[in-house]
């Protein structure tokens, strides 16, 4: 069967509905009954399915046939955990700015990423990463320490003494409940991040906030992490979360 000309992106439209013929067989469906179902021709099938296989939307059996892969219940959950997150925490953003007089990050972990879901923004202050933007960088970020120090997750190229960071992380989650990150001297950019954890000890997320040892001093650094962690556990408990 060829590939329908009515849709803008034919082999996306039948990519999707080779996912939702596989949603409705949890059993498995063979690569016959995929062409079938996908309106493609054999050959689009095949090219669908390899990249659906690459990216763990689709697995293949040993029985040969195909069936829902694990990042299809992982996109699924991450988005319900998004919105979630968003909806409890997006809300005490502005009010956090003002109390904290500097940028502030609402950020999902959907157990590889962080996804900044809100912010509130102080506009003389360090800009931050914008909403939407998602970040893999676990060296270069407080958030980022937190899932290494607490998920057992690395870099690929982990930075030499890179160990003994996350170890002080480590220590300074069980001792503060946050994490703070200096880079220059004098910091010329603060960062610190507090968790929001589930009720069963998984990273839902991070609250952070950046600046500078200017407008975050270091005098000021222990009143600032108690507020982030007393937010995070606030927030936390508005998702039904609490410890």
């Amino acid at each position: 069967m060829a590939d329908s000309p009515s849709s803008p992106a034919p082999a996306l439209s039948s990519g999707l509905r080779i996912l939702e013929a596989l949603a409705a067989r949890p059993e498995g469906q063979s690569f016959t009954d995929l062409v079938s179902s996908s309106g493609s021709s054999k050959a689009t099938a095949v090219r669908l399915l390899r990249v659906l296989q690459d990216e763990g939307y689709v697995r293949k059996g040993a029985d040969g046939r195909y069936r829902i892969g694990p990042a299809v219940p992982r996109l699924a959950a991450g988005h319900d955990g998004r919105s979630a997150l968003r909806h409890a925490g997006a809300g005490h953003l502005q009010g956090l700015r003002d109390q904290l007089g500097n940028t502030v990050l609402l950020l999902h972990w959907d157990g590889t990423v962080f996804e900044n879901v809100a912010k509130a923004a102080d506009e003389t202050g360090l800009a931050m990463q914008g909403v939407g933007n998602t970040c893999r960088a676990y060296a270069e970020t407080p958030w980022g320490w937190i899932a290494c120090a607490r998920c057992e997750v690395m870099p690929d190229a982990p930075p030499r003494g890179f160990t003994t960071v996350i170890d002080t992380a480590r220590e300074a989650l069980e001792r503060d409940g946050f994490v703070l990150m200096d880079l220059g001297t004098p910091a010329t950019l603060r960062r610190m991040a507090a968790p929001i954890w589930a009720s069963d000890g998984t990273l839902l997320g991070c609250l952070a906030v950046g600046g500078n040892a200017l407008t975050i001093t270091d005098q000021q650094c222990a009143s600032y992490g108690r507020v982030l962690v007393d937010l995070a556990a606030r927030i936390a408990a508005d998702l039904g979360e609490s410890a």
